[in-house]
C-alpha cells in the first residue's frame, strides 16, 4: 500500500509486530519485514493483522511466500481468506495450486481421495504434492502408485521405503526426521541377549 506522496505505508506491519511482540525496525527493509511475517505465521491469534500486511506488502514475491507458508498452518476453511490477500499475478497462481494441493492432501488423509483418482490425476500433481504424499498417506495402495509412478526418483524412494516400513511413519517435507522407532517383533524378543530384559513392542 502506497501513500499519495509516494511514500510507504508500513501501518499494517507495525501493527503486526505488535501483535506479536516484536520491536518493529526500519520496516522498509524487506529483511524485517519478512522476520516479522515469519513469526506471525506460527501465531494464530496474528493470522488477522498478517492478512492485512500480506494485502499491503509492495513485494509480491514476499507476499506470496508468507501467504503460502500461512496456508500450511490455517485450517482449510481460512484459506480462500489467504489466497484473496493476494494481487493478481504469478504470486497468487501459485498459492492458489498450494492451496488446492493441500486440499487433495486433506482428501487423501480421511479417505476421499481414493486409489483410483490418484492413479487417474497423479501426472497432474506437483512434485510438491507427490512427495508430500508418499511422507504422509497411510494406505498401501496409493503409496504403491507413488512408488511406480511418481515423477521423479526421489518421490518414488520415498514412496518404496514406507511400503517396506512394518508401521507407516508420517514425516512431512521439510521436517526434521523423528528419532528412531525400532519396531519389535516377537521373534526379536526371543533372540534378545541373555540377562538383557526383552524388548518392549512399539
Amino acid at each position: 500500500m502506497h501513500a499519495d506522496d509516494g511514500m510507504t505505508n508500513w501501518d499494517f506491519s507495525e501493527r503486526l509486530a505488535a501483535r506479536v511482540g516484536e520491536r518493529a525496525g526500519d520496516l522498509s527493509n524487506g529483511h524485517e519485514r519478512w522476520r516479522i511475517y515469519r513469526r506471525a505465521v506460527e501465531m494464530p491469534q496474528a493470522w488477522g493483522d498478517l492478512l492485512s500486511a500480506i494485502a499491503s506488502e509492495p513485494d509480491q514475491p514476499m507476499a506470496s511466500a508468507a501467504a503460502v507458508q500461512l496456508l500450511e498452518r490455517v485450517p482449510p476453511e481460512m484459506r480462500n481468506a489467504v489466497v484473496s490477500a493476494l494481487a493478481d499475478g504469478k504470486g497468487r497462481d501459485f498459492a492458489v495450486l498450494r492451496s488446492r494441493e493441500l486440499g487433495i492432501l486433506d482428501s487423501l488423509s480421511d479417505g476421499r481421495y481414493g486409489v483410483g483418482n490418484v492413479d487417474k490425476n497423479l501426472d497432474s500433481w506437483s512434485t510438491w504434492l507427490q512427495l508430500r504424499a508418499a511422507g504422509e498417506v497411510t494406505d498401501e495402495r496409493i503409496l504403491a502408485v507413488l512408488a511406480r509412478s511418481g515423477r521423479t526418483r526421489r518421490v518414488r524412494s520415498a514412496a518404496a521405503e514406507r511400503l517396506r516400513l512394518p508401521t507407516f511413519i508420517a514425516v512431512p517435507v521439510g521436517a526434521r526426521k523423528p528419532p528412531l522407532v525400532r519396531v519389535v517383533t516377537a521373534a526379536a524378543q526371543s533372540r534378545a541377549p541373555i540377562g538383557e530384559p526383552p524388548l518392549a513392542p512399539c
